[in-house]
């Protein structure tokens, strides 16, 4: 008896790893796109493509094509690992796919979604673009490196967040930088500013400034003071949050 379950015990072990050895060697299932949304017309360029990591998958191939008429042509492609960027024209439509590859081949294409370039509110005016920050939803303020001084400071920002890890399912789309439809207070007091919508993208002059909305774009006058620009997400308990914005910033000739 107790060999007969000791070779039972084998044989469902050596059936376990089997089926494990067998998951393991899957094809990835379609990657999760995240940004552009689909849909969006305003999209900056260049434009910063991301998706939802696959588990055990290192390569990815994305298409960017172009939807105008005498389409579709391919607008740029190539191999990456996490996040592309492309430089596309503005004023224009795009469609963009991604595929995953492990060592057993090719995922199913991703869905296919759309967007509509722009150059920002400030390229238009004629700003000079100064850089772009990434402002993590984690941090607590994010120093752009840029300062505030003798002429105005242009921000231009999109991207998403989420206030929990995983996702919270009451906002399974997360926020962009204007935030929430519902300020940060009272629920949520010790936010950096609770007068301002949960989750917007904040800023503040200096590292003791009184902070600011930005939203999706800001003009920053001289009249805010000046000194060193900080970034943050206005929310209280910042470590557990998921995703970044993307901060455009230009300088007024």
């Amino acid at each position: 008896m107790c060999v007969r379950r000791a070779v039972v015990c084998l044989a469902v072990g050596l059936l376990l790893c089997l089926l494990a050895a067998q998951t393991a060697m899957a094809a990835p299932p379609a990657p999760t796109l995240l940004w552009p949304a689909n849909g969006d017309t305003k999209v900056v360029t260049p434009v910063d493509f991301e998706w939802a990591p696959v588990p055990g998958v290192t390569t990815y191939w994305i298409m960017v094509f172009d939807l105008m008429p005498g389409g579709p042509r391919i607008a740029a492609s190539g191999y990456c690992t996490a996040a592309f960027l492309a430089v596309v024209p503005p004023g224009r439509r795009y469609g963009w796919v991604v595929w995953a590859h492990n060592a057993s081949g090719w995922s199913p294409p991703s869905e296919v979604r759309w967007f509509g370039t722009t150059l920002s509110p400030f390229m238009r005016l004629g700003w000079a673009f100064v850089k772009r920050v990434v402002v993590d939803a984690r941090a607590t303020w994010t120093d752009t490196g840029v300062d505030l001084g003798s002429t105005n400071l242009g921000l231009f920002a999109w991207g998403r967040t989420q206030p929990t890890t995983p996702p919270h399912p009451a906002y399974p789309s997360g926020f962009g930088p204007e935030g929430a439809e519902f300020v940060a207070g009272p629920n949520r007091p010790l936010s950096p500013l609770p007068s301002a919508p949960f989750m917007a993208l904040l800023g503040r002059i200096g590292a003791d400034g009184e902070p600011f909305y930005v939203g999706r774009a800001r003009n920053c006058p001289t009249d805010l003071g000046s000194g060193r620009l900080y970034l943050t997400v206005n929310d209280d308990y910042r470590s557990d949050n998921l995703g970044v914005f993307y901060v455009d910033i230009y300088r007024q000739p």
